[in-house]
C-alpha cells in the first residue's frame, strides 16, 4: 500500500469512531416521573373541591389577592327599638342583615357619593369668547410707530367689553354607577349607620300634624323647638308622615324607593317609618 492510500484509511476509521462516540451521548436517559402516593393524591383531590373556582387554575392552586375576592362577612344581628306615634316604646326590632348589616365598603360609599354630587351638577354656564362679542374687527391704531403695544380689535380679551379667554362653556358632568354597586353602596352605608347605633323606627298612624313630628323628635332626641339635628325621615307612602314633617327645618324626607347613599351619609339621624324598612329590603334584596 502507498502512503496516499495508508492516509485515507485511517481518516475513515477516525471518522467511524467519532461517529460512534458520538450517537453514544445522544442517547437520551428517560426520568421516571415521582409516583404520588394515594394519600398525596387525595389531598391535592379535597384541596380542590374545597377551594372556590377563584382560586383554582389548570396547573392547581394558587393564592389570589384578598381585595378582589367580595367580602361576604357579616356582623351580628342588629336590634333597634320601635316607638309609637305618641312616644311610648312598643318592643325591638331586628333588622335585616342583608341590608343593615354587612360589612361596610367606605371606598365604594364614596364613589357613590361622588357620582350622585356630579349627576346634580347642571353645567349651563357659558362665556363668550372675542368671536361671540358683539363689535368691530378694525385694528384699532397702526402696527407700528405709536409706542404701545401691538393690538388687533377692541373684542381682545385684555379690554373692558372685550371676551373671554377661557372662560366656562356648557358641559356634561354626569356619571354613570352600574346599578348593582349603586345598591352595594347603599346597603354599606346603612350597615354604617346601623352599627353606630343611630337608627330609629316608628310604628303607626300619623293625622298630618307639625306640633305631632316636632314633639317626636325630641322625644327622640334628635330635635329642639321645631328644628332637627339633621335627620333624614324615610318614609313609605304614607302621605301623613310627609305632610306633618316637611314644614320642620333640618328634617329631610326621603321615600324608601328613591332614597340614596347621599341622604344616607350626609344626615346624622336616619328615623324608618316600620312599612319603609319592608320596602326598602325588598328593593335592595331583589
Amino acid at each position: 500500500m502507498t502512503k496516499t492510500e495508508t492516509q485515507t484509511k485511517t481518516k475513515v476509521i477516525k471518522k467511524k469512531a467519532v461517529a460512534n462516540v458520538l450517537k453514544e451521548k445522544a442517547k437520551v436517559v428517560k426520568i421516571s416521573k415521582p409516583v404520588k402516593t394515594d394519600a398525596k393524591k387525595t389531598e391535592i383531590k379535597e384541596a380542590k373541591i374545597a377551594a372556590p373556582r377563584t382560586m383554582r387554575n389548570r396547573t392547581g392552586l394558587h393564592i389570589i389577592n384578598p381585595r378582589k375576592v367580595k367580602s361576604t362577612e357579616k356582623s351580628s344581628a342588629i336590634k333597634v327599638s320601635v316607638i309609637g306615634v305618641d312616644g311610648k316604646a312598643m318592643g325591638n326590632m331586628t333588622l335585616p342583615e342583608d341590608v343593615f348589616g354587612t360589612k361596610p365598603n367606605k371606598t365604594l360609599i364614596a364613589q357613590a357619593v361622588r357620582v350622585y354630587l356630579a349627576n346634580q351638577r347642571q353645567g349651563n354656564a357659558s362665556t363668550k369668547t372675542r368671536s361671540d362679542v358683539k363689535g368691530s374687527t378694525r385694528k384699532i391704531y397702526r402696527q407700528k410707530g405709536t409706542g404701545r403695544a401691538r393690538h388687533g380689535a377692541v373684542k381682545a380679551p385684555i379690554f373692558v367689553g372685550g371676551g373671554i379667554a377661557f372662560g366656562p362653556h356648557p358641559h356634561d358632568f354626569s356619571l354613570k354607577f352600574p346599578s348593582k354597586m349603586k345598591k352595594a353602596a347603599l346597603i354599606s352605608a346603612l350597615s354604617e349607620k346601623a352599627q353606630s347605633g343611630v337608627i330609629k323606627v316608628i310604628d303607626g298612624e300619623f293625622s298630618g300634624k307639625t306640633k305631632e313630628v316636632a314633639k317626636l323628635l325630641q322625644i327622640l332626641e334628635v330635635g329642639k323647638k321645631g328644628k332637627a339635628e339633621k335627620v333624614l325621615f324615610i318614609v313609605d307612602k304614607n302621605d301623613n308622615a310627609t305632610r306633618g314633617a316637611h314644614n320642620i327645618d333640618g328634617l329631610e324626607i326621603e321615600r324608601a324607593d328613591t332614597v340614596t347613599t347621599y341622604g344616607v351619609v350626609v344626615n346624622k339621624n336616619i328615623i324608618f317609618l316600620k312599612n319603609a324598612v319592608d320596602e326598602l329590603t325588598k328593593r335592595l334584596t331583589k
